[in-house]
């Protein structure tokens, strides 16, 4: 079982130079207060991908694109989930692309845009991640 702590690092600010709130796990066995990062299975020091937010998406139906500003000036690495089979089935990772609407969803400098059936609904989470790194 892992040990999971959210706090506030106090006693790691003054060791490392950390001046954030946190996220570690750590492995089986190790303290997750003292225990040194190949002893951790997640970090939020560690080199990951930083959400930013997610956007709703509704279809608009009849080839008609939905957009959503995202609010950042770079195409941000995103993850699209939606409802296959109706409201009642199960939500899954859609396939991307970046390149415009060869797939269903896809951004640009300033957008989020999906290729929806008229009222389906679909997620995107969006990383602060460039698209392009």
């Amino acid at each position: 079982m892992c040990h999971i702590s959210i706090m506030y690092l106090s006693t790691l600010i003054r060791r490392r130079g950390v001046s954030s709130f946190g996220i570690k796990v750590s492995r089986p066995g190790y303290d997750v207060k003292t225990a040194s990062d190949p002893n951790l299975i997640f970090s939020s020091e560690f080199n990951t991908l930083k959400e930013y937010r997610v956007l709703k998406l509704t279809g608009l139906g009849g080839g008609d694109i939905s957009e959503a500003a995202h609010g950042l000036s770079y195409p941000p690495t995103f993850i699209p989930f939606r409802q296959y089979g109706g409201s009642g089935g199960d939500w899954q990772i859609h396939a991307t692309s970046y390149f415009g609407p060869a797939t269903n969803f896809w951004v640009d400098d300033t957008k989020v845009y999906a290729m929806l059936s008229a009222d389906e609904i679909a997620y995107v989470m969006l990383f602060i991640d460039p698209l392009n790194e």
